[in-house]
């Protein structure tokens, strides 16, 4: 019976491994939101942190929702860092293509209702079939985080630094013995 149930529990992990993926994070500075992170990965689009970042710049996006009717007007800050963004006005893969199309390697979606701390949003494909246009990391966040980090980077006028991710474990290419087992 208990070897029934570790099967199943380690099946349902595996057949979860890439879907609903969870991010732990941190952010270092400003000091008032120096914490620790949990996102959720989008499920249908999207990719992963392929290495470990550290001090990668979070810059929120201008204007803040990120759709494609009203698309960042502050790319040059935005390129290369991480970008923040507010839900509403469009679909989540409509935001992740905007961040995508502005060059940042990553963006963090936050729940627009600034009491959040429990919801789990699963961030899915909307329909349109554009979701293989994305292969950047797109991470759910909830909107008591999200709003805490908002205010605090625009009340320091600084990019919240973050080292991302934290749970993570990346295979090492070796070049092994063929007859050891490791």
């Amino acid at each position: 019976m208990i070897f029934l149930l570790l099967s199943i529990s380690l099946l349902s992990i595996l057949s979860n491994a890439n879907d609903n993926s969870i991010l732990y994070f941190e952010i270092h500075h400003p000091e008032d939101i120096a914490y620790s992170y949990r996102g959720r990965f989008a499920r249908d689009f999207g990719g992963i942190f392929e290495r470990f970042m550290s001090h990668v710049p979070l810059i929120p996006a201008s204007p803040i929702e990120a759709c494609p009717d009203a698309p960042p007007t502050n790319l040059a800050q935005l390129k290369g860092n991480m970008m923040l963004i507010k839900r509403g006005g469009c679909s989540f893969l409509e935001k992740a293509i905007v961040a995508q199309n502005s060059g940042v390697i990553g963006a963090i979606i936050f729940n627009n209702e600034v009491d959040d701390v429990d919801s789990n949003i699963d961030m899915v494909d909307d329909g349109s079939e554009q979701s293989h246009l994305v292969d950047i990391p797109i991470v759910w966040l909830q909107g008591k985080n999200g709003h805490m980090i908002l205010n605090s980077i625009y009340k320091h006028g600084m990019a919240a630094s973050l080292s991302l991710p934290h749970n993570h474990t990346y295979t090492i290419p070796a070049n092994k013995t063929p007859w050891d087992l490791w």
